[in-house]
């Protein structure tokens, strides 16, 4: 199986293969809950008419949607949309994003909420009929799309995998070669105050295709295999301060598409079997002192299928647990269709429903919580045996370490 990607270069188009990106959390949720696996909220069931691939909370509760779907339940909407948790309802955004007559294939694969703007990142050449390159924001309050950059110099030069902010930055991962008119490598810094783009010193061989920031340190995950000229594969960390990179112990020895963090905690997952040396399988935590499977033994990590039903394309983690998903077909000891839980302080894996009625019928792409609500995204159908057009809701017990326990990894 081989899937392929769309990039735009501003006037010109590049092919390469793509999984899936992910993205990360805000606050906000719906009233109520329940002891279900899967919550039934109004609008889930029709969803969306195609892929999600990026969510994001908004300040209000709503969440944000990104993909390759044009309508979600009875409204048209170009590749980006809202969706409220209260009333169901699905709103479009400015007009979405387009192609503007260039030959790409559209869509939207990183989103990012932060000081009122929500930022979008993917394969687009305009958003809201506003020319742009492959990544755009959206003004939550005035309702306008906007590039980022000034005319001739704006957004960059392939496709938009990942998003993370810190202090007046706004960090950019993907498949490109060159952002705001200048080189960057799968890599970009936009300061927001002064719109200029920057990059690193050393940049990433390979696609980005995860960010997170902690702590003054910007981690990176993806297909690289080293960082300028230094030997460091899949991801790694930079020194915001000193714009030096360093690895994570002995690394992960595959593809990183998912990144989440927690209290210093760091949760890797993706296409590798090991992590500091060690057997940890599509899932890993990092301590800032060294790695550590998720479960032990027999039930240590996630089992995928043969070949490319290995991986994990999102995760989401808080004090209590860990949400996993992907194509995988056991957790553990358990089976799990492509998406599990990681209790923390039990140190176990567990499935979401059970049965025939388990899971996902298709991968996750992108997971968010708001709240004790975590919002999953992608291509399925069906979540616990119930129609879903592509967006699903769980509970995420988060206050289960109260007391100011410390849960390992």
């Amino acid at each position: 199986m081989r899937i392929h990607r769309w990039g735009l270069l501003c006037g010109l188009a590049v092919i390469a293969p793509v999984i899936s990106l992910a993205a990360d959390g805000g606050a906000g949720s719906p009233k109520g809950g329940t002891t279900a696996p899967w919550l039934e909220l109004p609008g889930l069931a029709q969803g969306c008419e195609g892929s999600i691939r990026a969510l994001a909370a908004l300040p209000d509760g709503r969440i944000a949607l990104g993909g390759t779907f044009s309508r979600c339940g009875t409204t048209d909407a170009a590749h980006i949309a809202t969706w409220d948790p209260a009333t169901g309802a699905f709103a479009a955004l400015g007009g979405g994003v387009s192609a503007g007559g260039e030959p790409i294939v559209v869509g939207v694969s990183a989103l990012l909420a932060i000081d009122g703007v929500l930022y979008a990142g993917g394969a687009f050449a305009q958003a809201g009929g506003v020319a742009v390159c492959n990544i755009a924001r959206f003004d939550l309050a005035g309702g306008t799309w906007s590039p980022l950059g000034s005319a001739g110099a704006e957004g960059v030069e392939g496709e938009v995998l990942a998003l993370a902010a810190s202090g007046g930055d706004l960090y950019v991962g993907g498949a490109f070669a060159r952002a705001g008119g200048q080189s960057a490598r799968n890599l970009a810094r936009f300061a927001i105050a002064t719109q200029a783009w920057s990059r690193p010193p050393a940049t990433p061989s390979g696609d980005v295709r995860a960010l997170q920031v902690d702590g003054g340190m910007l981690y990176a995950g993806g297909d690289f295999q080293r960082i300028g000229n230094a030997a460091i594969a899949h991801l790694a960390r930079l020194d915001l301060a000193t714009q030096a990179w360093s690895a994570l112990g002995a690394g992960v020895d595959g593809s990183v598409r998912a990144l989440a963090l927690d209290r210093g905690v760091l949760f890797a997952g993706g296409a590798f079997r090991t992590a500091g040396g060690a057997p940890a399988t599509l899932v890993a935590a990092w301590d800032g002192a060294g790695w550590r499977a998720l479960g032990s033994g027999s039930g240590e990590g996630l089992r995928g299928g043969p070949l490319f039903l290995r991986t994990v394309n999102a995760l989401a983690a808080t004090e209590g647990e860990v949400l996993a998903s992907g194509e995988h077909l056991r957790a553990g000891a358990r089976t799990a269709s492509r998406i599990a839980r990681f209790d923390r302080r039990a140190q176990a894996w567990s499935a979401l429903g059970s049965g025939p009625t388990d899971g996902l019928d298709a991968a996750g792409n992108a997971i968010v919580v708001a709240s004790r609500v975590a919002y999953v995204g992608g291509g399925f159908r069906r979540a616990g045996g119930s129609a879903r057009g592509g967006l699903a809701a769980t509970v995420m017990p988060d206050a289960l370490f109260g007391d100011g326990f410390e849960p390992p990894p």
